[in-house]
């Protein structure tokens, strides 16, 4: 673990995201800072891999969640995928990004906007179910599920048709 936290802290590196990807296998919460340290490589691999394994680090990594946060704007889609799955894997520690990952729902490619479903669903908050009920997306596959959740007497059923924004809610 030592010899891939020193590789992935070496900036520059061109086997960074490689011991990223080892880092996040090995699930070593004594790298986090050393992983997020790698969000801000130039290289994307590098980014997308360091974003996975905070992600396989779970909850453990809550404290680079605003670092996570910034990369839901990177210029590539893998990277805001990336970004957003490892938010979702941090869970509850996770739940001040809802609104940032909830963009990702109506203006993100296809990968983006599948992690940030599953993301979404993770985090579980209430905030995170309204925005998955509420979404209109561009009815691909993913948000063309039916989405069934609880919450305090009242079931929310969102589907999404081809038009878009079609939903129905009923109190029970």
């Amino acid at each position: 673990v030592a010899e891939l936290r020193r590789i992935v802290s070496a900036a520059g590196s061109r086997h960074r995201g490689l011991a990223a990807s080892a880092l996040g296998e090995l699930e070593a919460a004594e790298a986090v800072a050393d992983l997020a340290s790698a969000l801000g490589d130039d290289r994307t691999y590098t980014r997308i891999l360091a974003a996975r394994a905070l992600g396989d680090i779970g909850p453990g990594a809550a404290d680079t969640v605003p670092a996570l946060a910034a990369l839901l704007e990177d210029d590539d889609d893998q990277v805001r995928a990336s970004a957003a799955s490892a938010l979702g894997r941090i869970g509850a520690g996770a739940a001040p990004t809802v609104p940032a990952i909830a963009v990702l729902l109506d203006t993100g490619d296809a990968p983006s906007r599948q992690a940030a479903t599953t993301a979404l669903q993770a985090i579980g908050t209430v905030e995170a179910r309204q925005a998955l009920a509420e979404t209109g997306g561009d009815a691909s596959p993913h948000l063309a599920r039916l989405i069934a959740q609880y919450d305090e007497g009242v079931i929310v059923f969102a589907g999404l048709a081809r038009s878009g924004r079609d939903s129905l809610a009923r109190s029970v």
